[in-house]
């Protein structure tokens, strides 16, 4: 699907995505994307810095 904005034609980024990756390499995408953001949530939920979970695992 393209999209059109002040004259201009775009591509949307869910076709960039499908003409340069295969499904698997979407969803392997998609997965980590979700677990990052859990990640996230469950940091801010404990009120932890970006800093500390790395201080904790020694993964910087």
């Amino acid at each position: 699907m393209s999209v059109e904005l002040n004259g201009i034609k775009w591509t949307t980024w869910d076709n960039v995505r499908k003409e340069m990756f295969t499904e698997e390499e979407i969803a392997e995408s998609d997965l980590r994307v979700a677990l990052i953001g859990e990640l996230i949530k469950a940091r801010r939920e404990r009120g932890i810095s970006q800093r500390e979970p790395g201080k904790m695992s020694g993964v910087k």
